[in-house]
């Protein structure tokens, strides 16, 4: 029994430290899909002969 809540502690560590990787690859997508958007929508503006 003895066992359990060393790993228990260990977990929380891990579970505490998630969150920011997680953060930091969110942020790191949606700039990615931002940029992407962007793209979209100048080569639709081309097509349409809205050069900006």
């Amino acid at each position: 029994m003895d066992e359990q809540p060393s790993m228990k502690s260990s977990q929380n560590v891990e579970a505490e430290e998630a969150p920011a990787k997680f953060s930091a690859i969110d942020d790191e997508s949606e700039n990615l899909v931002h940029r992407d958007y962007q793209q979209l929508i100048v080569l639709e503006r081309q097509k349409c002969g809205r050069i900006e």
